[in-house]
């Protein structure tokens, strides 16, 4: 099983009379999170499922990654947004997929670093940048964290920032 945690791109500040919930992506976001899907794709990234928090901004990044990757379908899974749910919830729906299937799911900080921390048998796991991307790779209960994506320069890095003791 492969599992691909992504976190949404760039988004529009937060303003007072808009809620948390309702910002969408910048230009720039979108553009990095369409480059970011190419070179998942290039990296051999073929998701079966995209799961995404309901939240505007992961769904916007969800529909760009999926343009590029065209996963076997995409479904809101509301344990990924900021305040939902629980990290047990968020890996329990992996639960149903077969150990040869790609996971990919999307979702904000910093829920991404604890899903990451759990996923890896560690402590803690570093931040994610927007647009940001770690894979896991293994049995559904033995994943091993395999590489992170860079954003802007598009290069994976087997360096996971794990501070764990």
């Amino acid at each position: 099983m492969d599992v691909l945690l992504v976190r949404h791109a760039t988004a529009i500040p937060a303003l007072s009379r808009l809620s948390d919930e309702d910002r969408w992506l910048t230009d720039g976001g979108r553009a990095t999170a369409l480059r970011v899907g190419e070179r998942l794709f290039e990296l051999g990234i073929r998701p079966n499922v995209l799961y995404t928090s309901p939240l505007v901004r992961a769904v916007q990044t969800s529909e760009l990654l999926a343009r590029a990757l065209s996963p076997g379908r995409v479904e809101t899974h509301p344990p990924l947004a900021i305040d939902q749910g629980s990290v047990g919830e968020v890996i329990a729906v992996l639960g149903k997929h077969a150990s040869t299937e790609t996971i990919v799911l999307v979702t904000h900080e910093p829920k991404i670093r604890s899903i990451a921390a759990k996923l890896a048998r560690s402590e803690r796991f570093r931040g994610f940048a927007t647009a940001e991307c770690a894979l896991f790779r293994g049995e559904r209960d033995r994943l091993v964290f395999t590489w992170m994506l860079d954003p802007e320069r598009l290069v994976t890095t087997a360096e996971s920032g794990d501070t764990g003791a």
